[in-house]
């Protein structure tokens, strides 16, 4: 059985009508769940809670069979992995995200979500925003970065563009994915938080050498589910 800590509602929910009918029944059946039930649309949290684990499995499923999975050090479009991991939640930004990051040997890997889909929240659907888009993430790491170097001062584009100054060095000729990619690196190096092993299976969303350091690669991801690992 997996602790899960954080399972993607919202990916779940529009991949698992793409899972083969066969790969439901079999789920179902080891579920001892009705396929009607664990094929209906959610209508509430309640139905939420009591299938998102059984949904998951489904979706994960298919994915080990019909995906192109890989792993950190060789990258696909779906990465799975198991690794000991920062993690946190960033309140200083506009929409909070939660990160895990790592730095391994050749990798800065960042997995950025929703809190909304951290088992266990309070806030439910209303909550939060979805910021599980790349550009939102990178936003949002930014302006974490940016509340610690103007020590709490207001997240203004000003203040970002300052930020961009100070700690990119030469910025203004970055491109847009160079300048993601260094926020993802600058998040890895700087950001804390309790470190705890994770399994976890993620949508890769960017990927490539950051401007800051030609020693490593970045990673984005986008999770579908973080578990702890036993």
């Amino acid at each position: 059985m997996k602790y899960y800590i954080y399972v993607s509602d919202s990916k779940v929910d529009m991949l698992f009508p793409q899972v083969p009918h066969e790969i439901k029944k079999k789920i179902a059946t080891e579920w001892k769940i009705d396929l009607k039930i664990l094929s209906a649309s959610r209508k509430s949290e309640t139905e939420a809670e009591e299938n998102r684990v059984v949904r998951l499995e489904a979706v994960t499923s298919f994915i080990q069979e019909y995906g192109n999975i890989g792993s950190i050090e060789e990258p696909a479009d779906y990465i799975y992995g198991t690794l000991d991991m920062k993690w946190a939640s960033l309140p200083a930004a506009d929409v909070p995200v939660v990160y895990f990051i790592a730095s391994t040997g050749n990798t800065y890997l960042c997995l950025a979500g929703s809190p909304k889909h951290m088992l266990g929240n309070l806030h439910g659907e209303s909550g939060y925003v979805s910021s599980s888009a790349t550009p939102l993430m990178v936003h949002h790491l930014a302006q974490c970065l940016e509340s610690q170097d103007m020590s709490g001062g207001p997240l203004t584009d000003a203040n970002l563009e300052l930020l961009r100054k100070n700690n990119y060095g030469k910025a203004a000729s970055f491109t847009g994915t160079q300048l993601a990619l260094e926020t993802v690196r600058r998040a890895v190096v700087e950001l804390s938080g309790p470190e705890q092993q994770f399994e976890f299976l993620a949508k890769r969303l960017l990927e490539g050498q950051p401007p800051g350091d030609g020693t490593k690669k970045c990673l984005l991801l986008s999770p579908l589910y973080l578990a702890l690992a036993s």
